[in-house]
Parts: structure tokens; C-alpha cells; sequence
């Protein structure tokens, strides 16, 4: 019997130089125009992706899949532990307000001027933010860049009386973005 090759084998023939594996845990988000947010955040998603497929018809009524010219992201999601005075709601809540419905400009105006950094695109309403995958050793290893984010959801809060136990509160936020970068840290 011949003996194989491994050089010929490609990926095949080769272990991957590192065998750790992702912890689900390890992580830090950041966002600027949320500094309140940022120190509760449980947690956070990297999120779907997909690409359009199109389709040509061929003779034997089989249709041929192409991949398309268009990407979808799913929706980045944080969830976040709220404090006593609802400092990092709030902060998202009027985030979100300022963009759908302010009830005066002068609102509109504070929002905006509310992250100097944020980016110029329609006029500072929008803001980058950043998820740190820490490594074994909770370095940070690896950056997701979301550009140009703003939130299109917040969760709702119930409150009860019924409740033995202290309940502390957490709340989710859904993000629209442009689109995400996975860059590794140098």
C-alpha cells in the first residue's frame, strides 16, 4: 500500500496552531454613546449573517443556486443590568427617543450632542461600539467593530409585588448597523 503524501493533503494534513477553545464568557462591550451601559452589559451577540442567493433555471426543472451580491446582518443584541436610578436606561431610552420621536428640537439637539465621537454620518445620531473577545488568559484577542449602530428596540420592565426573592432588573437592546469587522488585537 502507498504511503500518502501529507504535504499533498492542504488543511487536511495539518493540526490548528491553536487548540483553545471560545469561552462564552470572556468578553467586553463598549459603546460610546452608552458609558453607563458599558460596565452592566451581560451579554451580547455576534450576529447572523447571510448572503442573498439567486437562481438559474435550467432545462430539467432544477434551479441552480448562485451566491447573490447582497449581505444581511442580523440585529446586535446587548443585555444589560440596570441600576437603582436607571442611569443606563435612561441613556439608551433617550437615545432612542431623540431619534423616533423628540418632543423638541432642542431635544433632538441633545441628543446628538450627547457623543461628540460618535460618527458624522446623519449629522452624529449614530455610534460605532466594539465587542472584545478575551482569550484564555482574558487578554483581549479579537475586536468586532460595529459601524455606524443605533438602537431600534428596548426591552420592556416588569415590576411585581408578588415576588419573594430580590429581583434585579435586566433589560435588552437591539441595534441596526452597517455592517461589522472582526479584527484580530496586535
Amino acid at each position: 500500500m502507498a504511503e500518502i503524501d501529507s504535504t499533498k493533503l492542504g488543511a487536511f494534513g495539518k493540526q490548528p496552531p491553536d487548540q483553545n477553545f471560545l469561552s462564552g464568557v470572556k468578553f467586553k462591550f463598549q459603546i460610546r454613546k452608552l458609558p453607563n451601559v458599558v460596565y452592566f452589559c451581560q451579554d451580547a451577540n455576534i450576529p447572523a449573517v447571510n448572503i442573498a442567493i439567486s437562481y438559474t433555471p435550467t432545462p430539467l426543472g432544477i434551479n441552480l443556486p448562485h451566491a447573490g451580491n447582497k449581505i444581511n446582518y442580523g440585529d446586535l443584541r446587548i443585555t444589560f443590568m440596570i441600576d437603582e436610578n436607571m442611569t443606563n436606561y435612561i441613556e439608551l431610552y433617550n437615545w432612542l427617543r431623540g431619534l423616533g420621536h423628540p418632543v423638541s428640537l432642542d431635544e433632538y439637539a441633545a441628543m446628538k450632542r450627547g457623543d461628540p465621537t460618535s460618527s458624522t454620518v446623519f449629522g452624529g445620531l449614530l455610534s460605532d461600539c466594539v465587542l472584545s473577545i478575551l482569550d484564555s488568559d482574558s487578554n483581549a484577542n479579537l475586536n468586532i467593530f460595529y459601524r455606524n449602530c443605533f438602537p431600534d428596540s428596548l426591552s420592556e420592565l416588569t415590576f411585581t409585588s408578588t415576588s419573594q426573592d430580590t429581583d434585579y432588573k435586566t433589560c435588552t437592546a437591539s441595534f441596526k448597523y452597517e455592517y461589522f469587522d472582526i479584527e484580530p488585537v496586535i
